[in-house]
């Protein structure tokens, strides 16, 4: 059972914390955002954004309850421009 991304019980970081090589804590933000099984999806953001911008963005919208919509946004922004389809546009 996974609960704000991580395994219950388990050591495991998120998936962010684990391309950043940190202690993931309790209270990660990007937790409950990027799983530990979805590794490709943090690090997409994180080539677009960085992660201080993305830790910002999910700390303002932790008040409004839409981070989880925001974050699926933002991996389709970070695709296009990885992929850099002129056609779509987000």
């Amino acid at each position: 059972m996974k609960e704000s991304g991580r395994k219950l019980g388990a050591l495991s970081p998120c998936a962010a914390c684990k391309l950043l090589r940190r202690r993931c804590a309790q209270d990660c933000v990007f937790a409950p955002y990027f799983p530990a099984d979805e590794p490709q999806k943090f690090a997409s953001v994180h080539k677009v954004f960085g992660a201080s911008n993305v830790n910002k963005m999910l700390q303002r919208l932790k008040e409004h309850n839409c981070g989880e919509h925001y974050c699926y946004l933002v991996h389709g922004r970070a695709k296009h421009d990885r992929e850099g389809d002129d056609d779509t546009r987000i």
